[in-house]
C-alpha cells in the first residue's frame, strides 16, 4: 500500500542573497528552509485579507489626516480674521464703554449658540462659558 502525499510541491526561485537568509534563519530556528517557506506561505494566505483591508485603512487614513489638516487650517484662517476684526473694534471703541460692550457681546452670542443648540448641548456652552478669557482679556 502506498500513502497518499498530503502535500503539493511548488516550486520558485528566490535571489541568492535572500536564499542564504533562509538557510541562515533555518539554521538559528532549527527547521528545515522549506519549513520556514511553507510558514510563510501560510502566513501569508491567512493574513492576505487582513494585509489588504489594513491597506485600504491606510489609505482613508492618509485621506482623512489630509481633510482634518485641511479643515485646521482653515479654521486657523478664519480665527486670525476674527481675531483681526476684533481688535480693530475694540481698539477704536470708547474706552470706557468697551469693555462692556464687549462683555454685552460675548454673553449674547452664548445666549444664541443656547437656543440654537437646544438643552442637548448646555455642557459645550458651559465649556464656552468658562473660556470668558476673549471677553476679559482683551
Amino acid at each position: 500500500m502506498t500513502r497518499a502525499k498530503t502535500v503539493v510541491s511548488v516550486y520558485g526561485s528566490l535571489a541568492p542573497s535572500d536564499v542564504q537568509r533562509l538557510k541562515n534563519l533555518a539554521e538559528l530556528r532549527k527547521k528545515a528552509p522549506a519549513a520556514l517557506v511553507r510558514e510563510a506561505v501560510e502566513w501569508y494566505l491567512d493574513d492576505h485579507e487582513r494585509l489588504e483591508k489594513d491597506k485600504k485603512e491606510s489609505t482613508l487614513e492618509q485621506r482623512l489626516k489630509k481633510m482634518e489638516d485641511r479643515l485646521a487650517k482653515l479654521q486657523i484662517r478664519g480665527n486670525i480674521d476674527i481675531g483681526m476684526v476684533f481688535l480693530l473694534m475694540f481698539r477704536h471703541m470708547d474706552l470706557k464703554e468697551r469693555s462692556k460692550v464687549v462683555q454685552w457681546a460675548y454673553s449674547g452670542s452664548v445666549q444664541r449658540l443656547r437656543k440654537k443648540l437646544g438643552e442637548d448641548a448646555l455642557e459645550l456652552v458651559e465649556k464656552v462659558k468658562e473660556d470668558d478669557s476673549v471677553g476679559s482679556e482683551a
